[in-house]
């Protein structure tokens, strides 16, 4: 029988070292047979088996690779060590692992909204399929990013919406909160749409191997998971690890949480810090603000919400005053100090003069970085930088046929952006044509929710693209104030030389779905004509929409300023 060497993470060989057994010698499991040295450092080589060696196949000072035989034995009867005792196992031992070898179209690494959904694409168009994930199917998006904190946001809006139900003619009572109800509900909706993905790619014969990847230099794809180790030669790879939350050196104390951390503590602080007025730190701010917590957001900008129109950021700055969160730009955090009592101390400057701010806790939503293995990287010969994998207009890496989608390439973290890179990569593989350039639009769910797509009014003055902009209130929309929620407004922006509609910002009710409206709009080259020709059911929200086009040519019919 023969034992071989387990799978090198990271690099295409090891160096054989000090061989510790002879011809002859009786091992037993976690007994050291060899040491080895690859490009993460000097290990023993442990055995898994228990035996007397019959054959030594390897030289010190030799080259081994993953699957190579190491050495050969006889079999000890009924599994037993040298004394006829049962050895016991070293928990640190290394696997002795069969390679199982596999080929395949396409191996897609990674299983959030940009991997499985590219597995499934593939598969759909008659392609063979290995998808691989080290934790949980669907990523971060599903598991501790998008569905959960949309989730929560759910249930935080209905609670807010029973304590103006006054306002509605309704008398509500007493409206408690049981958060642990709450965070059930999560994982419930969590573990759902879970158990469809993994349902969906059982039915699309897609396979599905959870473990550690590796891509080596020769293009193949060596997979460690558990007790079981694969080799998958694929004709394309497809790179979708995601991305990671950034915790800076400040932030490495009990009292600071990152966003994982958050959806998953069950409980609601009496007070938070958020550090980062970004989108992340803005939805959770509401979150927390709308369940009884005094929030406090600290931002490093001298703006909230990054690129985000500015008019729509100055909505969610007045709503987010009347909802008691404060809100401190131009602000930079030097340290966070736990005191006695457990609770945070964050120091930050400010106008030259430092300040000082406490709570419970802090959450630190400073940005999220790539899921890049560097070492690996480097070893397999994929070029990057610090925002991403390297990739070219067909979101190819220097890797022929080894794409990269989604937030390890560092171009738009978006989960639909990353789904949608996808399908264009295996468009590419075959071969079809390039279609239009995606319109990615992106949602902010504060309170309103902010939707945006397209080239922005500051883009458009960067790029000297002369347009006209309309604008239309939900002060001036039926359905808004029927909702209660008449705060905001949509904005279109025209080019004016041929009168096509090139982006546009909604911030109010239902945002995140009208902005589908838009963004299909400006991908299909739609005219101000092509809007406000089409008619809009009444009463919804929608008809802001068309408005905001008849504003472009004819004026709206609803407002006047």
């Amino acid at each position: 029988m023969e034992i071989r060497m387990g799978l090198i993470m990271g690099g295409k060989s090891a160096v054989a070292g000090t061989i510790e057994v002879r011809v002859g010698d009786r091992v037993e499991p976690g007994q050291t047979l060899l040491n080895t040295e690859t490009g993460k450092g000097n290990r023993p080589f442990k055995s898994m088996v228990a035996g007397r060696i019959t054959r030594i196949c390897v030289e010190e000072g030799s080259q081994v690779r993953t699957g190579d035989v190491l050495f050969e034995y006889e079999e000890a009867a009924d599994g037993s060590g040298a004394d006829g005792r049962e050895p016991a196992m070293d928990k640190n031992a290394a696997p002795c692992q069969d390679i199982k070898r596999m080929e395949t179209d396409v191996a897609v690494i990674g299983a959030g909204p940009g991997g499985y959904v590219t597995a499934l694409y593939a598969a759909g168009q008659g392609l063979r399929v290995v998808l691989i994930e080290k934790d949980q199917l669907g990523g971060t998006c599903l598991n501790r990013g998008c569905i959960p904190t949309k989730t929560l946001l759910q249930s935080a809006h209905l609670y807010d919406t029973f304590r103006r139900a006054g306002e509605f003619g309704i008398s509500s009572g007493n409206v408690t909160v049981d958060m642990d109800k709450v965070f059930d509900r999560k994982d419930r909706i969590c573990g759902e749409n879970r158990r469809g993905i993994g349902f969906l790619l059982d039915s699309s014969r897609v396979t599905v191997i959870t473990g550690t990847a590796q891509v080596m230099p020769d293009r193949a794809v060596m997979v460690k998971g558990g007790d079981s180790a694969y080799e998958i030669k694929a004709g394309h790879v497809v790179l979708a690890a995601g991305s990671r939350p950034v915790m800076p050196d400040w932030a490495r104390t009990p009292v600071c949480m990152d966003s994982r951390e958050a959806l998953d503590s069950r409980s609601i602080p009496h007070s938070l810090i958020i550090i980062g007025a970004g989108v992340i730190g803005m939805e959770f701010a509401f979150l927390y603000a709308a369940f009884g917590c005094r929030v406090h957001v600290i931002e490093y900008m001298d703006h909230m919400l990054g690129t985000t129109d500015a008019q729509a950021a100055a909505v969610i700055a007045r709503t987010a005053k009347e909802k008691g969160i404060r809100i401190d730009l131009s602000s930079r955090v030097t340290r966070v100090l736990e005191t006695d009592s457990k609770e945070a101390v964050v120091f930050y400057e400010k106008d030259g003069m430092e300040h000082a701010a406490n709570a419970e806790k802090v959450l630190v939503a400073v940005g999220r970085a790539p899921e890049i293995d560097r070492e690996a990287m480097e070893l397999a010969g994929i070029r990057f930088d610090k925002k991403g994998i390297k990739t070219d207009g067909n979101l190819e890496t220097n890797m022929e046929e080894v794409y990269a989608i989604g937030d390890v390439n560092g171009r738009i973290q978006l989960a639909h952006a990353a789904s949608a890179q996808g399908i264009q990569v295996i468009d590419r593989i075959l071969k079809r044509p390039k279609g239009r350039e995606s319109v990615i639009p992106s949602v902010i769910f504060t309170s309103p929710e902010i939707g945006s797509a397209g080239k922005s009014e500051e883009q458009c003055r960067e790029e000297d693209i002369k347009v006209k902009v309309s604008v239309f209130p939900f002060t001036a929309n039926g359905k808004a104030k029927i909702q209660g929620e008449s705060e905001g407004f949509v904005k279109l922006i025209m080019e004016e030389q041929s009168r096509r509609i090139i982006g546009g910002v909604v911030v109010g009710p239902d945002a995140s779905a009208l902005i589908g409206c838009i963004a299909v709009a400006i991908t299909n080259n739609l005219t101000d004509d092509g809007l406000s020709g089409t008619v809009f059911a009444h009463p919804t929200t929608s008809e802001a929409v068309w408005e905001a086009a008849m504003g472009l040519s004819t004026g709206c019919i609803h407002y006047h300023e």
